[in-house]
């Protein structure tokens, strides 16, 4: 089982990856209104906490400066409690930078500034973990000019694929079409473009969307304060965990 990767969905794309003694968070460190979710306030007190599973997280990843994937407030929040051994931060507004980053000296915390130089750039984490980021375009014609991530997350020989809000009318990854992916986590509107075969050439095992944990959530009558589900097998776990 030290071999497994497993990916818990925490909010809306807010992801937990386990992989032997590694641990990274994805986009879950955030805070927004309606109609996107927040992460359950239940879920946010053990990610401070440090309690299982959030305890030992190793690196926070973000994508894009959006408030349903992002909050620098949040962040700073986090890291009071919480060590962890690198951050790769998103773009974002020059007056959230300017008291981030001294925020982030002053505790020694390793950070990364995710730009397009950083196209296809590897970070190497100990334990096998390899974290490649890919700029894409943002779904929203008003936030085209925004720098937005993917990362293809490497836990060994598995191959995981984080989308976040990408362009999937435009999007084939292509550049990556040589690589097996064993898991891709996308955002429920690509399910009509995975149908016509235009997004995603890359060889895909599984495909996995937020709407699978809430359909299951609706189906359990929302019963997920201890409940772990698991949607997938072949080497890639998900989980749904959303304690209310």
């Amino acid at each position: 089982m030290e071999n497994m990767v497993r990916a818990t969905l925490i909010s809306n794309a807010g992801l937990l990856l386990e992989y032997r003694e590694v641990k990274l968070l994805v986009d879950a460190i955030y805070h927004t209104t309606d109609p996107f979710s927040t992460p359950p306030p239940a879920a946010w007190s053990a990610m401070l906490a440090g309690e299982p599973p959030f305890d030992g997280v190793d690196t926070l990843l973000f994508t894009h400066d959006h408030p349903d994937h992002f909050s620098p407030e949040r962040l700073m929040q986090y890291l009071r409690y919480r060590t962890v051994r690198q951050v790769v931060l998103p773009v974002m507004e020059p007056q959230h930078w300017e008291i981030l980053q001294p925020f982030l000296e002053e505790r020694r915390i390793q950070w990364t500034l995710l730009t397009a130089r950083m196209q296809t750039a590897d970070f190497q984490i100990p334990g096998g973990t390899v974290i490649r980021p890919y700029f894409t375009r943002h779904i929203d014609k008003a936030f085209w000019n925004m720098p937005h991530g993917c990362y293809l997350i490497s836990f060994g020989e598995k191959h995981v694929l984080l989308t976040a809000d990408v362009d999937y009318t435009i999007e084939t990854f292509e550049q990556i079409s040589c690589v097996h992916i064993n898991a891709a986590f996308v955002n429920p509107l690509f399910f009509n473009a995975l149908r016509t075969g235009t997004f995603l050439r890359a060889h895909c095992s599984q495909i996995f969307s937020a709407s699978i944990i809430s359909l299951f959530r609706r189906m359990t009558g929302g019963k997920f304060a201890r409940c772990y589900r698991t949607i997938c097998t072949g080497g890639i776990k998900s989980k749904g965990r959303l304690p209310s």
